[in-house]
């Protein structure tokens, strides 16, 4: 410390003699000799202060995070230290004093030293991050380097985003990283390597490089360095995240899934020298789970349901510890809507909420704790409508519980000073209405259901109605669907308000899917506004029996049962036949599959219910009159087995009385007399419960 406060004074009785002689400074600066000298001596020392980084800042140096935010003010004081001491080298013989000359030489090269390993500490500990991705011809990528580091950056610096479960990751330390780009693909090669050798002398280049290589569409080469020392290399293959798409994949989605890899790998190899950039990862330790977590929230395959729940499972596989995944990959699973599956989903959702509540620290992860409770009581809501009526009072005190939890917990993040303007007290603010609506529905159905409750400690109903007020513009489609679903459960007799919520909420297509079999909407089937709304005209290809053919069907112009059964009508099935180049038996059972479907009572499930009965070889008019004979009786075995099917895809089977009445409907021709649906094309695909 002496020494610093000795160089301090140097450098303040240096300063002031210079500006008591400003003109004979500014006559020396004119010399051309003393500029280079200058710059020669300030890269002498950056050169200096790189070594020292090398040797320093290795790739396993860990930083706290108060060092890291002091890293600024060391490499400022460092420059400065530097920039007096080149100066003094250039410009030694300023006047200034009788004894300048004698000290000025030893100063300045304890100055060089001490600046040197100043610049060295500061640059060197910083989290700068340069990305460089080349293609097989060895050139620089810049959108795929500029993909990469919006992958880290939304990965380790985005707002939570998911109400139920986290897409992607709730990260957030990277918001005061520095991400830059190495690509320079417009530039010849020479003169690339010319910028960069000059970068290397004259600035001090980002600590961590992450060079990437794509030599074809299926693999990338990952090398992450720190201040020129390798951290960690990794060869990304594209068949170990999707391992049942081709092995040499081509165009952008092939691409996404090794960049996106390749982002998470970073993410992850930086978490070993900064340990403050695991808040928000909930515990997760892989890089290859938080890849498949990121993936499965990512279009096309969020869009597949399969896809989605194959990746979060893996995911869970890979890192059991990523209490992120589990939370997706329970939403996601296939947990059906009978009561054992509905409460063996709440264990699961109650020993993961045990492992939240185990940790020391009760901020950290709050969003999804949020998201935890969320689900949890929807959980508990659903399972109440299983339940016998003599268990539904301890169902709902279950639910009052969590919902409580989850107020708590929205109230706590918004509250927090440690949160106060992060993205995650953002997140609360967004799911106050949703944990309102929550509380308060669960405080009335306590009212209604018969037979003592146990008081709950705290009643926030007050804080919850103050959440809870606004107009329309302030709430989600999801709040709006959500509501229709407590409004039913609440009074099933009264179907306007969640019809008008319904209407607005149906915007969003994956919860007008949801819809097809959320319990809660089960009174609304039958009604026709209920099923204009969320029918969508079902194409062919949404049968699973004709899949095959669609294709040739849609390109005769035929996209739907109805489409199908109109225009095979109009022409003989000879014609047809030749046309597909396939058997007229075959043509007559197409027209016998879609006048079943058509002839289904229920306009929200007739897809899912076709298919069902298809899984059991019932696929035409006849085998649907024969299996409505004998459903119910000893010589019944086919019902059993399509009531587990549902229960595993998620959806409500039809009753026995509903099979009935549809092979009625069959036998008085009834198909196509279900109430109008919309005219937009799609298909009604399975859906888990709604969470």
């Amino acid at each position: 410390m002496e020494l610093i406060g000795s160089l301090f004074g140097i450098m303040i009785e240096f300063f002031s003699n210079a500006m008591r002689n400003f003109g004979n400074l500014f006559s020396s600066l004119n010399d051309f000799r003393g500029i280079v000298a200058f710059f020669i001596a300030f890269a002498i020392i950056l050169g200096v202060s790189r070594l020292l980084a090398y040797w320093i800042i290795r790739p396993k140096f860990v930083l706290n995070p108060a060092a890291r935010r002091e890293s600024t003010a060391i490499w400022a004081v460092g420059l400065a230290f530097a920039a007096f001491s080149a100066g003094w080298w250039a410009w030694g013989g300023i006047p200034g004093g009788d004894n300048i000359g004698t000290w000025v030489a030893p100063s300045a090269l304890m100055l060089a030293v001490l600046g040197a390993l100043l610049l060295a500490f500061g640059l060197g500990s910083q989290l700068r991050i340069e990305v460089t991705v080349r293609g097989s011809d060895g050139n620089s990528d810049a959108a795929a380097s500029q993909y990469v580091l919006a992958s880290i950056e939304q990965i380790g610096a985005g707002r939570p985003r998911g109400l139920s479960y986290p897409h992607g990751s709730d990260a957030s330390a990277f918001v005061d990283a520095v991400l830059t780009s190495g690509a320079t693909s417009d530039a010849p090669k020479w003169l690339s390597a010319i910028l960069n050798a000059a970068r290397g002398l004259l600035i001090f280049p980002p600590p961590w490089q992450i060079e990437v290589s794509l030599p074809n569409t299926a693999t990338a080469a990952v090398r992450i360095t720190r201040n020129g020392r390798k951290a960690d290399t990794e060869l990304i293959n594209y068949a170990s995240f999707l391992p049942s798409s081709p092995k040499e994949p081509t165009g952008a989605d092939a691409k996404r899934v090794l960049l996106s890899g390749v982002a998470a790998f970073t993410l992850m190899t930086l978490t070993r020298a900064y340990p403050d950039l695991r808040d928000g990862l909930a515990g997760a330790t892989s890089w290859r789970s938080v890849t498949r977590q990121v993936l499965a929230s990512l279009p096309p395959w969020t869009n597949d349901s399969a896809c989605r729940r194959s990746l979060l499972a893996n995911a869970v596989d890979e890192d059991p510890g990523n209490k992120a995944a589990w939370l997706g990959y329970l939403v996601n699973g296939r947990f059906g809507g009978s009561e054992k599956s509905l409460k063996s989903l709440t264990a699961a959702l109650e020993e993961l909420r045990n492992s939240l509540d185990g940790e020391a620290d009760t901020s950290l992860d709050m969003a999804l704790r949020i998201r935890l409770l969320k689900v949890l009581t929807t959980g508990y809501n659903n399972l109440r409508l299983k339940v016998s009526r003599d268990m539904q009072a301890a169902v709902i005190h279950q639910g009052l519980e969590a919902a409580t939890a989850l107020m708590q917990a929205v109230q706590q993040a918004g509250s927090d000073q440690s949160l106060a303007g992060t993205r995650v007290s953002d997140f609360a603010v967004r799911m106050q209405p949703v944990a309102a609506q929550l509380y308060l529905h669960v405080h009335r159905l306590q009212d209604a259901v018969e037979g003592p409750l146990v008081a709950h400690a705290q009643d926030l109903s007050s804080l919850a109605r103050e959440w809870d007020t606004g107009d329309i513009q302030t709430r989600s489609l999801r709040y709006l669907y959500s509501r229709a679903c407590n409004a039913l459960e609440e009074n099933q007799s009264d179907h306007s308000g969640a019809l008008h919520d319904l209407e607005i909420a149906f915007g969003l297509e994956d919860l007008k899917e949801s819809a097809a079999s959320d319990p809660s909407f089960r009174t609304l089937r039958s009604n026709p506004a209920f099923i204009a709304m969320a029918s969508r005209r079902p194409r062919l290809k949404s049968l699973d029996a004709l899949k095959v053919h669609a294709s040739a069907l849609e390109a005769q112009g035929i996209h739907s049962p109805a489409d199908l059964l109109k225009r095979f009508g109009s022409d003989s099935a000879q014609d047809w036949a030749k046309t597909l180049k396939v058997s007229e038996e075959t043509v007559k059972w197409f027209k016998g599959l879609c006048r079943l479907e058509e002839s289904c009572p229920d306009g929200a499930m007739s897809i899912l219910w076709t298919n069902l009965l298809g899984e059991e070889d019932i696929d035409d008019p006849e085998a649907l009159v024969k299996f409505a004979n004998v459903i119910g009786t000893p010589s019944d075995d086919i019902y059993g087995r399509m009531v587990a099917t549902a229960e595993m895809r998620s959806i409500d089977p039809p009753r026995p009385e509903e099979i009935r009445s549809w092979a009625a409907r069959v036998r008085a021709g009834a198909g196509g007399a279900r109430p109008a649906v919309s005219e937009t094309e799609g298909s009604i695909t399975v859906v888990d419960i709604h969470l």
